[in-house]
């Protein structure tokens, strides 16, 4: 994935390279998107809303970020019509995690244009994958029963679960000053 924030739908106008065009020059990055095409076979855009109500210590997440590469994604694609229940559901487990004082949070994305709807994707960061499993060990361990019946009311709305793995890369990103904005 390549994920660029954007504060509106107006932003997509803008040239979000910009800056980033004028310090290469404009050969070098005519250059770079022509090598471009040799590198992936298909491209597809979509756009994902941060929920930061449903969102559990999303400036844990910013923390970790920082030093913790890893990513990891859950797409739960809800049944249509269950898109109020998914947001209940969405509370309950963020009331849980805090009742509980999971020390870890988790940003939550609603799907938007180009995804398959309705859509929710919890985005987990840890140090790699072995500190992911290990930490939602414990995590599940810590919550008990009171989760296994959260999943199962989550899974009763959901029509497909997929998960996927993967690392920032910061040596390869541009990154221009950003602001935590989870206080929103």
């Amino acid at each position: 994935f390549h994920v660029s924030p954007i504060k509106n739908m107006a932003e997509l106008d803008a040239d979000p390279l910009k800056e980033m065009s004028k310090a290469m020059g404009e050969e070098a990055m005519a250059a770079m998107w022509k090598n471009f095409d040799n590198c992936y076979d298909v491209h597809k855009n979509f756009l994902a809303t941060l929920q930061y109500e449903l969102s559990y210590s999303p400036e844990s997440v910013m923390k970790m970020a920082k030093d913790n590469t890893f990513r990891h994604w859950d797409f739960y694609y809800v049944i249509p019509g269950k898109d109020d229940e998914a947001r209940a559901i969405s509370k309950e487990w963020k009331a849980l995690y805090a009742k509980n004082n999971i020390d870890r949070g988790y940003y939550l994305y609603t799907g938007g244009m180009g995804m398959e709807m309705p859509v929710y994707v919890v985005l987990q960061v840890a140090k790699d994958l072995a500190d992911f499993a290990a930490y939602q060990n414990k995590v599940n361990e810590t919550l008990g029963e009171a989760a296994q019946k959260l999943m199962q009311k989550t899974m009763a709305i959901t029509r497909k679960l997929e998960s996927k793995n993967g690392w920032a890369r910061p040596d390869l990103s541009y990154l221009p000053e950003m602001k935590d904005t989870a206080s929103k």
